[in-house]
């Protein structure tokens, strides 16, 4: 078991195990809380379901004359004083007064007015008012209840036993001012990464002082570091992007990690509602760390390596960056590898793709156009993904700090129609390249049929000028005698940028050719899959404005192809 330094405690505790005398310095704004505030506190403490709610942490520093100098947390304080003084006189007078007292340092009486916020006293001063105004709201709220004494009752008991703050008491020398302005620049709260940190810290300094011999500046010394360096690496857009999945960048990256230990950890029980604590992470590992803090701290330092050799081997980087950009946890992950070989873990990872993506073999051509985060969309991807990671450059890497900052959607290859065609040169073009198509298909198409749209398209190309009307009519006996392709399935389909998509509009294939190629020109990403298909680098036909049938075809087998570790076997 780790000693922990005389005067620094860090626990959970009951609201009704506060205790002590508690001022508010000077350097504290005074009490600001509104009706507002008061009625989210009730509702959220007799409102929750789980076993625990948590509030954000009370920090102090006990002074020499055993006061509390309250750090952070003097709003909530003080009006769960209001309250708990409020039930103990309006409701159970056998209950135990307030275990606490609380004073303003600029506040003289204060210590007296809170214990009865009168408001005809509540005009001496700012603080009073809205002292007085919270203990008002409080009293309206149990009034406006179906039963206020059965109600009160209830609050007493969640305040009790199930409502927690992380109380959190820091060294009598510690500098209190400094560490008020640090937690409150800009308001920030403590996060779980903060509280594990400190008691991870604060457990290494008790080992410290027990041991004779210790690294250099102490165990503590050198986790302070390599928490740094951790959080360092953990913040390069790259290795953040491939690991958390492209969520948004958070205070402490290290975060991700802790709560990836958390989950896993099955030894301790959920003691705390996961949707309403805020710091459920800490409240799960603290136990592990006030008995083995190094031991602890090691456990991180080997999550940390694993997520470095996955970021390292190319072949996880693509395949597990797939994963955590579809959706999958680290805490996921981990879980699913614990104890298994190498050799293993990759077989496990191909498995885990296979069932994120869901599709069969046979099953591809049947894929249809819908919104983000279907199997089109995935599947794509993955094709994206595989098409980097399977490239004779050992050195390329699929961005994904590139992808996690663009908004994805499903474009269309081709176009059912020549929509995106305005001027005459489109049209010939167009007319010469479909003209050739239907020639070459004249024994399947009729021939008779074929030869008469191919005669008529030439006598249109012959003409000093071709006006739209002539145009369109030709185009539709060509989407006619062609056939009504289905544009929705998969072989007409590509990963685009929400932005590259709209400016694509519904073009046909060359005019897309074009504005792509001028996108990227202009920087835009654009997935390399996607790229290999308007150059035509799947297909036979190197015709580059022209997107037919055996285009379609080549495409589709080559995503087959490229899949088929990750599709799974037809039922048989």
């Amino acid at each position: 078991m780790a000693l922990t330094p005389p005067g620094v405690v860090f626990e959970s505790r009951t609201i009704t195990q506060i205790s002590g005398a508690f001022t508010i310095p000077a350097y504290q704004r005074g009490y600001r809380w509104t009706e507002v505030e008061v009625n989210q506190l009730l509702f959220d403490v007799s409102g929750f379901d789980g076993p625990a709610y948590y509030l954000q942490p009370i920090v102090v520093r006990r002074s020499e004359d055993d006061r509390f100098e309250v750090v952070d947390g003097q709003q909530r304080l003080t009006t769960l004083f209001l309250l708990l003084q409020h039930i103990a006189r309006k409701f159970l007078p056998a209950a135990d007064d307030v275990p606490y007292t609380l004073s303003y340092e600029t506040r003289p009486g204060s210590a007296e007015f809170l214990r009865d916020p009168a408001l005809t006293e509540a005009g001496r001063n700012i603080d009073f008012f809205h002292m007085a105004r919270a203990e008002q709201a409080i009293r309206k709220w149990f009034e406006n209840r179906p039963n206020p004494l059965l109600s009160a009752i209830d609050v007493y008991q969640r305040l009790g036993e199930r409502v927690k703050v992380i109380w959190y008491e820091i060294p009598p020398e510690e500098d209190a001012l400094e560490l008020f302005r640090r937690l409150n620049m800009g308001r920030i709260p403590l996060t779980s990464a903060e509280l594990v940190k400190a008691a991870v810290l604060t457990g290494l300094r008790g080992m410290d002082e027990t041991t004779a011999s210790s690294p250099a500046g102490g165990r503590a010394a050198v986790a302070a570091r390599q928490w740094d360096a951790i959080e360092v690496d953990l913040r390069d857009p790259a290795r953040w992007a491939f690991v958390s999945g492209g969520r948004p960048t958070q205070a402490a990256h290290l975060e991700l990690l802790l709560d990836a230990m958390a989950v896993m950890d099955s030894a301790v029980t959920d003691d705390a509602d996961p949707v309403t604590a805020r710091f459920t992470t800490f409240e799960r590992l603290r136990h592990r760390i006030a008995a083995t803090p190094d031991g602890f701290w090691d456990e991180v330092l080997d999550l940390h390596s694993r997520v470095v050799d996955w970021f390292e081997d190319r072949d996880f980087y693509h395949q597990i960056g797939f994963l955590t950009t579809t959706g999958t946890s680290l805490a996921e992950l981990v879980a699913s590898m614990a104890g298994r070989p190498r050799s293993e873990v990759r077989r496990l990872v191909e498995a885990m793709i296979r069932q994120r993506i869901g599709v069969t073999t046979d099953g591809l051509a049947d894929l249809k156009y819908g919104g983000r985060g279907t199997s089109v969309e995935r599947v794509l991807l993955l094709f994206n993904i595989e098409t980097v990671r399977r490239a004779a450059d050992e050195t390329a890497r699929y961005p994904f700090a590139a992808h996690a900052r663009t908004a994805w959607s499903v474009e269309h290859i081709d176009a059912q129609n020549a929509e995106g065609l305005v001027r005459q040169e489109q049209w010939r073009q167009w007319l010469l390249e479909h003209a050739e198509e239907v020639a070459r298909r004249r024994d399947e198409l009729g021939h008779a049929a074929a030869a008469r749209l191919v005669e008529d398209i030439g006598v249109a190309l012959d003409s000093a000028e071709l006006r739209r009307r002539e145009f369109e009519q030709l185009e539709d006996r060509v989407v006619e005698l062609l056939g009504a392709t289905d544009v929705h399935t998969l072989e007409n389909l590509a990963l685009l940028s929400q932005s590259a998509n709209s400016a694509l509009s519904n073009a046909l294939f060359g005019v897309k050719r074009h504005r792509l190629l001028t996108l990227e020109r202009e920087g835009a990403f654009i997935p390399p899959a996607t790229r290999n298909v308007f150059l035509k680098a799947y297909s036979s036909d190197a015709r580059p404005h022209l997107w037919g049938p055996n285009d379609r075809q080549e495409y589709l087998a080559t995503i087959r192809t490229t899949l088929r570790p990750y599709l799974a076997e037809e039922a048989s």
